[in-house]
């Protein structure tokens, strides 16, 4: 799973169960498996931070398409600690009833528009869980959020490249054996939208046809359709569609797409050695960076791996050198 833990307080006690449901088939009607998933409020907080988020890294192209970096510096650590605050806002509308964890009532009196966050970030938010827990994968990072920081590229049949389209899925990522997966996320929390919502997912997901890696080309083992609904309890339902899609997925490095998905997490730990707050501490045997973050009088302590964190300088200082020389054959050619 993602090297990133969270441990000290809890925002609820014990254990809650939440429906999960497998389906198959075109229409995606047929039940495969129907069972009850276990999760923690420390569970729903480490998803809530490791889940890719689509993110504006004003990365621009000129009109050669080479990038170039004069752009507004982004302090990743803030939209960490922002990212913590979110997940206590939607915490407090979180309870455990008769073990299931519920929506509190109080929930349905925000306005729509933000009901219609809650619903969207949730969605993504039990979809990353769901694909943790039952499908093994390691992780998931944003394809769009991918495609703006130039590490991945995306084409058709015909060998254009599709920057912006609203019929990509959400994700792309890996399991444990290494296999390139496809999820694409919904989420509905006023009532149960039927199968429709779970089969406009499925279709987004299976658009995707191959990923690109190290000079070969491999089907994802997995292009998986998630919704998840609540009508008195939440309730999670996948589809794994055959793929059928047009696009092409290229990792054109793939050091800088893990560098990426951990950017904003890099970015804290890196803030809190420069202040010297940073203690190496041991979590069942493996080593951690860990720091402090205290919210609502609640005391978190955050751990990245330590050999992850170490790899991620390092990818970083390279990235450095290699943007500093496009800058300056950017200039000499075209200035």
């Amino acid at each position: 799973m993602d090297t990133l833990y969270f441990w000290d307080l809890l925002m609820w006690k014990g254990i809650a169960q939440i429906n999960f449901q497998e389906r198959n088939g075109i229409s995606c009607s047929q039940v495969v498996s129907n069972k009850q998933l276990s999760m923690t409020w420390l569970d729903f907080l480490r998803v809530f931070i490791a889940t890719g988020y689509k993110y504006s890294t004003k990365i621009y192209f000129n009109h050669h398409n080479i990038p170039y970096y004069f752009q507004m510096k982004i302090n990743f650590s803030k939209i960490f600690k922002y990212r913590l605050k979110l997940a206590h806002s939607i915490g407090e509308f979180l309870v455990i009833n008769n073990n299931r964890l519920v929506l509190d009532a109080s929930f349905f009196g925000l306005d729509q528009s933000e009901r219609g966050k809650w619903s969207y970030m949730l969605g993504m938010i039990f979809t990353k869980f769901v694909s943790e827990y039952e499908y093994g994968v390691i992780y998931l990072q944003n394809l769009d959020y991918a495609i703006t920081t130039n590490v991945v590229s995306v084409y058709n049949f015909k060998g254009n490249n599709i920057r912006l389209s609203n019929s990509r899925p959400d994700f792309i990522g890996q399991d444990l054996n290494g296999n390139w997966v496809v999820f694409e996320a919904k989420g509905h929390l006023s009532g149960n939208s039927g199968l429709s919502l779970l089969r406009e997912a499925k279709n987004q997901a299976r658009t995707i046809r191959c990923i690109e890696f190290n000079g070969t080309k491999v089907s994802p083992s997995l292009c998986i359709g998630s919704i998840l609904t609540f009508n008195n309890y939440f309730n999670i339902e996948t589809c794994d569609p055959p793929f059928e899609g047009n696009l092409f997925v290229n990792i054109k490095n793939y050091s800088k797409f893990i560098y990426y998905y951990y950017k904003f997490i890099l970015d804290f730990f890196k803030e809190e050695k420069e202040k010297g707050k940073i203690v190496k501490k041991k979590y069942l045997g493996v080593p951690f960076q860990t720091a402090e973050i205290f919210l609502s009088n609640r005391r978190y302590r955050v751990g990245i791996y330590t050999p992850l964190f170490n790899k991620l300088i390092e990818v970083e200082k390279s990235d450095f050198k290699e943007k500093k020389r496009e800058r300056l054959i950017f200039h000499f050619r075209y200035f």
